[in-house]
């Protein structure tokens, strides 16, 4: 589960969500010279590149086993499910 404390995929997807925060908040030397660009001296747009993608793995993990569970149950009762 997302939320619980000992989950190790919970902790992992909020390390990686932090992480693509962070690399947004620094600031990029190629945003200021355009042709540096290609380049990424810095190294952020790979790095922000691997953590959300890291970030969506686990979210689809987590909807993949919620959505097998509903499949799985499948009643005809109603619910409110957010993930």
């Amino acid at each position: 589960d997302l939320l619980d404390p000992d989950s190790r995929r919970g902790s992992d997807f909020f390390y990686h969500t932090g992480k693509v925060m962070e690399f947004a908040g620094k600031p990029n030397v190629a945003d200021f010279f355009p042709f540096l660009r290609f380049f990424d001296p810095q190294g952020i747009r790979r790095e922000t590149q691997f953590h959300v993608e890291r970030a969506f793995e686990i979210a689809g993990e987590f909807i993949r086993e919620r959505t097998e569970v509903r499949e799985r149950e499948s009643s005809d009762e109603k619910t409110k499910d957010y993930l």
